[in-house]
């Protein structure tokens, strides 16, 4: 994964691949800040989706959220999420639950880590503007 604006944690890859999002967007900025506004304004709900069908253990809305979560985070570049979301929507989809749940935890742990980037960089992005 190419670093973004600031160094991950030690030992950790950053949890957004600032280089192929821009690329996924033909290299609009503005358009990048867009989608990453869009995926902020979403986050809450996804993941609270997430959460809740993880705790109850309702696999079939546990699958739709992980197929929501995999789709926001795969068009922002947010490679760990996509795949454990993707995971997580198999897993949930063939009605193994253990598996599902502990997956449910890992995602969103994966998806809180984009989220703390998100904020970082807009952070940052205040200060210098």
């Amino acid at each position: 994964m190419t670093a973004g604006p600031f160094p991950p944690p030690p030992g950790r890859p950053p949890a957004i691949d600032w280089a192929e999002a821009l690329a996924r967007m033909d290299g609009d900025a503005d358009m990048l800040r867009e989608i990453c506004g869009i995926f902020r304004e979403d986050a809450p709900g996804i993941r609270a989706r997430l959460a809740a069908a993880a705790a109850t253990g309702d696999l079939a809305s546990l699958q739709f959220a992980a197929h929501s979560l995999k789709g926001a985070s795969a068009t922002l570049s947010a490679g760990e999420v996509a795949t454990l979301a993707g995971q997580l929507e198999q897993c949930a989809g063939e009605g193994q639950d253990e598996a599902s749940r502990a997956l449910a935890a890992a995602a969103i742990a994966a998806f809180d880590r984009v989220l703390h980037e998100l904020e970082d960089v807009e952070a940052a992005i205040r200060r210098v503007a």
